[in-house]
């Protein structure tokens, strides 16, 4: 019987220790669960030869004149006068290429030579008319002396009147089909006839597509080369229908081509469109390129564009003053506060000098190293934000126990 006594004894003994057990975990859970939800705000710790070595210096709030800016999409172009479509005004047989794609011509350079019987026949018809005027002017002229005496009827010098305005007429249209041709005339009165005709390019600039070979067939108006200029390439800015208000002529606009992102191009806004360019509410914005490397750059190339779109008065701090941890952005400020220290082994074989505790924030504008600042909370007037060193701090925040992360 006692044997049974003591046996419930134990087990009753044994059950108010678990129960007890239980009630501390569930009671020790409660807490730290409510400890994290109230956020325990981390402090880091230095002492005076960490904050020298780490060259930390102190700045407040600064309120400063940003430029108010416009991020868009835009592609490089070169306008249509600076593009040009050579073809022949004759039809004929290849018989020479002198270039190549890519090659940089000057204006009036020969790009290939055609043969073909019509240029000689063109010639000919030319030095037959020419040959005719002077009998067909002379004509002409002892006509009008005849016709001032009453010597002849009036219908012969009507007639001998219309030979001679035929044949000027026809010398003149020949004269300007052999000027498009580049024939030069005064060469055709020694009897110089040539067999083939120049293509010349209209444009200085780079080739672009040739559509021949050797021997093929030019048909008259059908383009052989295509030639761009490509030191007039501006830049088309997709502005939707929204923002339209915001961008003017004048403005000025810093360009990243979306395949050379660390070129920098500086350009002005010149023009803006007065029609949607498509169902996407879009107006085209043109800007010509004022500084900058132009090498590399090509027609069709996409950029990514920022304008700057007026002046705003806005809370700054120099950009090395804030870090990012975890996706967020902090600046550090010093505080009395204690918190939850975070210090290294260094720092707490000395006096601590300087606290600081993290201040989560946005930013906005960057300019000439200077950040607009937008406090989720707010800020103490007159803090003093470590404006050099922030990365320190937050590298001292990290080696500290349990500063993984910031509450």
């Amino acid at each position: 019987m006692k044997k049974l006594l003591s046996l419930i004894a134990i087990l009753f003994a044994i059950g108010f220790i678990i129960n007890a057990c239980n009630k501390s975990d569930a009671t020790k859970t409660t807490e730290e669960l409510d400890t994290k939800e109230q956020g325990t705000v981390s402090i880091v710790e230095l002492n005076e030869e960490q904050f020298k070595n780490a060259g930390i210096t102190f700045g407040t709030l600064e309120n400063r004149e940003l430029s108010d800016a416009l991020t868009v999409t835009g592609i490089l172009i070169v306008p249509p006068q600076n593009q040009a479509s050579v073809s022949s005004y004759i039809g004929g047989i290849i018989k020479s290429i002198n270039v190549i794609q890519g090659n940089y011509v000057s204006k009036g350079q020969t790009l290939a030579t055609i043969e073909h019987p019509d240029i000689i026949k063109l010639q000919q018809d030319y030095l037959e008319a020419k040959s005719n005027f002077d009998f067909i002017k002379q004509d002409y002229e002892r006509q009008a002396e005849l016709q001032k005496s009453n010597v002849n009827a009036g219908k012969t010098f009507q007639e001998s009147e219309s030979r001679y305005n035929v044949i000027k007429a026809r010398i003149a249209s020949l004269e300007s089909q052999l000027s498009m041709l580049s024939i030069p005339v005064d060469r055709l009165d020694d009897g110089n006839l040539t067999r083939a005709i120049r293509i010349k390019s209209p444009i200085a600039g780079y080739i672009g597509n040739i559509n021949i070979k050797m021997g093929s067939y030019a048909e008259p108006n059908k383009e052989l080369f295509s030639v761009i200029d490509n030191s007039k390439l501006h830049i088309d800015l997709n502005v939707y229908e929204k923002d339209l208000n915001n961008v003017q002529v004048g403005q000025k606009v810093d360009i990243v081509i979306t395949n050379q992102p660390n070129k920098h191009i500086e350009a002005k806004i010149f023009s803006i469109d007065k029609v949607f360019a498509n169902e996407s509410k879009s107006v085209i914005a043109h800007a010509e390129i004022i500084n900058g490397d132009k090498s590399g750059l090509i027609s069709g190339m996409f950029l990514n564009a920022v304008v700057h779109v007026g002046e705003k008065a806005t809370s700054t701090l120099p950009e090395d003053a804030i870090v990012k941890l975890e996706g967020k952005e902090y600046i550090f400020i010093e505080t009395d506060d204690e918190g939850e220290h975070h210090h290294n082994k260094e720092g707490k074989a000395k006096s601590i000098e300087y606290r600081f505790k993290p201040i989560e924030i946005r930013t906005g504008i960057r300019e000439s190293g200077y950040v607009e600042v937008v406090p989720i909370n707010k800020i103490p007037i007159n803090s003093k934000i470590s404006i050099k060193g922030a990365y320190f701090i937050l590298s001292q925040m990290k080696l500290g126990e349990g500063a993984s992360c910031v509450d």
